[in-house]
């Protein structure tokens, strides 16, 4: 089961979206029977109640289901969208001895999905795929400025290695939320920098580093032959 990543403004905005759909529910299920208000209010009133109860379950589930992918969603509810397949290159200031070069910049894809109430974060390199186990998108009330803020968790198991590598990650979504640029961390110890574009918001069937690639070069001979 995927934990629940939102902030206590989502859930304030989710609870009005509800009261207000529960309002409208109520009100139209009176309205279907005015003629019987009148002579028997009980069974015009408990209906109505029951339609004012189901409205917020009857939102939750839609919202917990309906990809992150659509702006006039995103706009509505104030929840901005991360989701999507994500490419870039990640800069790692890590040398295995002092003195020696730093590494060239490394391909990354990021395959971030979501929904109003949830979201998970998997990253792909060449050699090594990631996988979020904590994350946050929070956007600042006055300046609107977004931060997706994730823990991660990376399995080396080549060569029998079975090793695992803790890092944190927190990335800032802008231009108009088809970017990610930030930094991230690592207990290797190493650190360095994140930058990716959007690639699209179709991402169900990447599962790994060839699935993003494949994808990125199919999205570009796309685009050339427009």
């Amino acid at each position: 089961m995927i934990p629940l990543s939102v902030t206590s403004s989502d859930l304030e905005r989710l609870a009005k979206l509800s009261a207000v759909l529960g309002t409208i529910a109520a009100a139209l299920a009176v309205t279907a029977r005015w003629d019987a208000l009148s002579t028997a209010p009980f069974s015009v009133i408990g209906p109505a109640i029951s339609a004012a109860l189901a409205a917020p379950t009857l939102v939750i589930l839609i919202v917990r289901k309906i990809e992150w992918k659509y702006p006039w969603l995103s706009k509505l509810l104030g929840r901005r969208m991360a989701h999507g397949l994500w490419w870039g290159e990640l800069d790692s200031d890590y040398v295995k001895n002092a003195g020696d070069a730093s590494l060239p910049p490394i391909p990354i894809a990021f395959v971030i999905r979501q929904t109003y109430l949830t979201l998970s974060i998997k990253s792909y390199t060449s050699a090594l795929p990631g996988e979020s186990i904590l994350e946050t998108l929070h956007a600042h009330p006055v300046t609107g400025d977004a931060n997706l803020r994730y823990a991660y968790q990376m399995t080396r198991r080549a060569n029998a290695e079975n090793k695992a590598t803790l890092g944190y990650g927190d990335l800032v979504l802008g231009g108009e939320d088809r970017e990610l640029t930030g930094h991230y961390w690592t207990n290797s110890p190493s650190s360095g920098r994140i930058r990716l574009m959007l690639l699209t918001r179709d991402c169900n069937d990447i599962r790994s580093f060839e699935d993003a690639l494949r994808n990125k070069k199919r999205l570009e001979l796309k685009s050339d032959s427009i």
